[in-house]
């Protein structure tokens, strides 16, 4: 499975989209290894790196059911703080701007 770790994230970037710059891939699949997230925080990584060509490529990649389920769970899901809570307030802006991939 593609995941965020084959692109090479620096610390930053970890920090910026999992809250934790020392994540491993491995602790990263222990949350589940679905293609369509992988594909999500990818297509996360390359928008907060400005690449808008390889941001549509991860955006085109994302199955249009996942988008609403992602939508459902990242707002209503009781495990979502996990997640930390910078990546919940920058998903609800994210929301509120209509600047997302979720359909």
């Amino acid at each position: 499975m593609e995941t965020i770790f084959d692109h090479n994230p620096t610390e930053e970037e970890l920090e910026y989209l999992f809250d934790d710059p020392h994540i491993t891939k491995d602790e990263y699949l222990s949350y589940g290894d679905n293609q369509a997230q992988a594909y999500t925080f990818i297509y996360y990584l390359y928008k907060y790196r400005h690449n808008d060509g390889k941001t549509k490529e991860y955006k085109d990649k994302i199955p249009n059911t996942f988008h609403k389920w992602s939508c459902i769970c990242y707002n209503d899901h009781p495990d979502f703080r996990a997640c930390g809570q910078k990546q919940a307030e920058r998903l609800n802006d994210v929301i509120k701007t209509n600047d997302y991939v979720f359909f």
